[in-house]
């Protein structure tokens, strides 16, 4: 394909700028240009038709195209996504002519994404901007929202606003945000499942609540439930007790105590936001012992079942996360 780029009153010719490709939608091309080297960008002549903008080759200098049958202005598309980042605006993707936001994390297996961690905005509610989640594809092809993730080695004592928008300390600790929780099953109940996993000597213990709601602001961001259990490990034989949370239980941080009990407040005792149940047994988001300074006595984790003060289970710990496979 040849092409003609008229600049200042001089008509640049260039051979080669573009490779025809069939695809179905201008997101498509632009996600398997993302996997090529040489694409610079995407562009769209028709409704049907996508070539890749890559480096030209320069022909000549002319007052005029000079005759050639297909002559088109030369626009360099943006495309949606980058890098396995997606860019989207307030309304929809970033660059012209782009496709709508994604739904839901399944849109990263379907594009071709493999096994990995991607912080993707998502369209979870039509009303709402798209909110920034992070989408695990696992090693068996599983998509999932990652609600939170700590390895017990960083302080999420945060503030009640805090956990409400999310937040991120780096990539083995952050919290995607109450808010962004209550969109994920504002109108569809899932399934919650808690995962630890640790190295050497063990692999995972996880436990689960079905049916789950996180509920908006104006209930707290309360947690329903209608059942509960283990998934333990059967070859190491790790077993885990579910958190205590009530049914309807409502969020609590240090600066916002919501745990039911009027003499102390559970969250300063524990050193992280949680649904807690007027005692501090389960708290995820704690630090371990070993980067505790020798003179606290609050904010270890706490893990039902799981010795993670004073057993071995602590040093081996990889991290703990929440999430909700999608099916």
């Amino acid at each position: 394909m040849t092409v003609c780029y008229k600049n200042n009153n001089l008509t640049v010719i260039y051979k080669s700028c573009f490779d025809k490709r069939d695809c179905r939608s201008l997101l498509e091309c632009s996600v398997l240009c993302v996997s090529q080297v040489s694409c610079l960008g995407v562009l769209q002549t028709d409704p049907k038709t996508f070539y890749y903008h890559k480096s030209c080759s320069l022909l000549e200098f002319n007052d005029t195209c000079g005759g050639l049958l297909l002559q088109v202005h030369l626009k360099h598309y943006l495309f949606c996504g980058y890098a396995k980042m997606y860019n989207l605006s307030k309304i929809g993707w970033t660059g012209d002519k782009c496709d709508v936001a994604p739904q839901n994390c399944t849109t990263l297996k379907t594009l071709g994404f493999t096994t990995g961690f991607y912080w993707v905005n998502l369209l979870l509610d039509p009303y709402q901007p798209p909110k920034l989640v992070v989408c695990e594809i696992t090693s068996w092809g599983q998509p999932r929202f990652i609600l939170f993730k700590s390895n017990g080695r960083s302080d999420h004592n945060k503030t009640y606003a805090e956990f409400v928008t999310g937040y991120k300390i780096d990539e083995s600790n952050y919290f995607i945000g109450l808010d962004t929780m209550y969109y994920i099953t504002k109108y569809t109940p899932q399934r919650i499942d808690i995962e630890v996993f640790f190295g050497v000597i063990v692999e995972y213990a996880s436990w689960f609540f079905m049916n789950v709601r996180f509920g908006n602001t104006t209930y707290g961001y309360s947690f329903t439930w209608n059942s509960k259990g283990t998934g333990n490990n059967p070859r190491y034989q790790v077993h885990a007790t579910p958190c205590n949370i009530s049914y309807g239980a409502f969020f609590s941080a240090w600066d916002l105590d919501r745990d039911g009990n009027t003499s102390v407040n559970v969250a300063s005792k524990a050193g992280a936001g949680w649904y807690f149940d007027k005692t501090l047994e389960c708290n995820p988001l704690g630090r371990l012992p070993s980067v505790m300074f020798a003179d606290e006595e609050n904010g270890q984790m706490l893990l039902p079942g799981l010795d993670m003060v004073n057993g071995s289970y602590a040093r081996y710990l990889d991290y703990v996360k929440m999430f909700i496979d999608i099916f």
